[in-house]
């Protein structure tokens, strides 16, 4: 017979020997050859093709056929391999990683050889600079070490003095106002700036902001320092705006309305203690300057009242506060001595007591708080 011997054609001629056989040795071998069968694949063997090539299923000899259909199974096999998707796919990866790994080694190749040419660029610069560091060694070791010695000196102060000079420059010039509101920060901010009233001013719904030389200062010969001056809302929703300018600030100026203070005096020390307690504050020790503004009337109420008051309400806050959650207060810190009254010298920072006027334009105490704090 010439031509295809497919999968069905040898599975029969394997089943037929197996049955025909007579020794144990030939069942066992026909048995392994249609275990084989099992995992030839099914396009596999009609791609095998034999051209002129006799095969006779009556022939005595066993053994060559049992050769042949080996044979035929391992060249299925070989080309059901060859016809496997992932073969080509893995053939593809794999030229695609060598062009990949061919093209950054070309790149590296350019990088080396320009790193090469600003080396040798260098290379004169290079040897100018020892020859200089030679002629300048040269020198030192003629000159007398009395000289060498002021010379050191001269060098360290200068640079002594231009540290403290980038020093100096790099301090805070802000003030922040901060308070209830209808408090006065508004017009004591129009009063710092340019000594007016700006009468008809409405609650501050942005904070008022501005850098200038203080009136007071402004006919004063020489260059004087400006000073930045925050004001900040003092409405309940917009005070998380303070929190946006304190890691700025170098004093805070707490404004109390010291004509209508009793109805407020809770609410101003609830405000304050949250300042008083905040990290940012504690951890620079920022100064607070307590202002009781309005004290050019008759009914308002002195600055030694004002303090009073302010620190028992801040002393029963302090009792509440301590009892509250750790989440609640993760990012404030305690005031006061445990065991004893409030009073404000026990707190992290400096705060004082002033008094002010607005509509008449008496800003003095917290004028001399803030050069204290803004050099000029």
């Amino acid at each position: 017979m010439t031509g295809l011997l497919g999968r069905e054609e040898v599975s029969a001629s394997a089943t037929a020997a197996l049955v025909s056989a007579g020794s144990k040795k030939e069942r066992e071998r026909g048995g392994n050859l249609l275990a084989d069968l099992e995992g030839f694949g099914d396009g596999a063997a009609e791609k095998l093709r034999f051209s002129s090539f006799e095969v006779d299923p009556w022939r005595k000899s066993e053994q060559l056929r049992w050769l042949l259909i080996r044979f035929q199974i391992a060249a299925g096999r070989f080309l059901g391999f060859l016809s496997c998707e992932r073969v080509w796919l893995f053939v593809v990866v794999l030229l695609r990683n060598t062009i990949s790994c061919i093209s950054y080694t070309e790149l590296m190749d350019q990088w080396a050889h320009q790193l090469d040419q600003w080396v040798h660029q260098l290379e004169p610069w290079m040897h100018q600079g020892k020859q200089w560091i030679h002629q300048l060694d040269q020198r030192i070791r003629q000159q007398p070490a009395e000289q060498l010695y002021v010379a050191l000196a001269v060098l360290l102060l200068t640079s002594f003095f231009l540290l403290l000079r980038v020093f100096k420059r790099t301090k805070s010039n802000t003030i922040v106002l901060a308070g209830l509101s209808g408090s006065g920060k508004t017009i004591l901010f129009y009063q710092l700036r340019d000594g007016t009233t700006h009468q008809g001013t409405v609650t501050s719904m942005e904070p008022n902001e501005g850098s200038f030389v203080l009136h007071s200062e402004s006919v004063k010969p020489g260059k004087i320092k400006p000073v930045r001056i925050i004001d900040v809302p003092g409405h309940s929703r917009l005070r998380p705006k303070l929190d946006e300018f304190l890691p700025q600030a170098c004093g805070i100026i707490f404004v109390v309305d010291a004509l209508d203070f009793l109805p407020n005096c809770r609410a101003a020390a609830e405000y304050l203690y949250d300042i008083l307690t905040k990290a940012t504050v504690v951890k620079r020790k920022i100064p607070v300057l307590v202002v009781c503004n309005k004290t050019d009337k008759v009914s308002a109420h002195s600055k030694d009242f004002i303090r009073k008051q302010l620190e028992k309400e801040v002393d029963k806050l302090r009792a509440t506060r301590t009892g509250a959650s750790a989440a609640d207060i993760a990012d404030e810190f305690t005031l006061g001595v445990s065991g004893e009254a409030f009073v404000f010298s026990q707190c992290h920072n400096k705060v004082t007591i002033a008094e002010a006027s607005g509509l008449t334009g008496e800003t003095s105490q917290v004028e001399q708080f803030i050069r204290e704090h803004v050099r000029p």
